[in-house]
């Protein structure tokens, strides 16, 4: 009900100009122009921690899966061309000598990975190499092969790396955090 001679007030609708559009519209592209290289390097970074996690994950895997079938099984790495996997190891009975098959009809449980283009293996001029080919080699016994890499490195283009290498009772592999309490608590420093 409206009474006489009382005029409402209503307030005119605040709306947003396009100039305050515009404006806001500019903050926000430079704010991403800014962050964009940031968030770039941060992604490289992740990848790199990604490959380091997912080649642990396959020993451990490789690992269970010689314990849990009763034969050895190998984690192969190619570092020339980035590729790794798992497979089976047969053995010749009266020799005892490993023999890898490589056909993929034999053992279904045979796995082959590559790595990103930004990431690349760098083995260590003491690891046991055949035909650039490395290993590491698990026994149903759950004990690694003692010719098996002991730690590798993945690289990235940039220069950032992690290393992976036999935990320190040799029971399975790891990313090895470089921290200098490690270091020191590992090579005993000579004072």
């Amino acid at each position: 009900m409206r009474l006489a001679g009382v005029k409402s007030q209503c307030h005119p609708r605040q709306a947003v100009t396009l100039i305050e559009l515009v404006l806001v519209m500019g903050l926000l592209a430079i704010v991403v122009a800014m962050s964009a290289p940031l968030l770039s390097r941060f992604f490289r970074g992740r990848s790199l921690e990604w490959e380091a996690e997912r080649f642990v994950a396959l020993t451990r895997y490789c690992q269970n899966q010689a314990t849990s079938t009763g034969e050895p099984m190998e984690v192969w790495i190619q570092p020339d061309d980035g590729t790794y996997g798992m497979r089976k190891i047969m053995q010749v009975q009266k020799l005892n000598i490993p023999i890898v098959k490589s056909n993929a009809f034999v053992n279904p449980q045979e796995v082959t990975f590559r790595l990103g283009d930004e990431v690349r293996f760098e083995l260590s001029k003491t690891n046991f190499t055949l035909n650039s080919w490395a290993s590491i080699r698990f026994w149903p016994d759950t004990g690694i092969d003692e010719t098996s890499v002991r730690e590798l490195a993945l690289m990235s283009k940039e220069g950032d790396s992690r290393w992976i290498s036999q935990s320190r009772n040799r029971l399975y592999y790891e990313i090895r955090q470089l921290t200098n309490s490690w270091y020191e608590l590992d090579n005993e420093v000579i004072r």
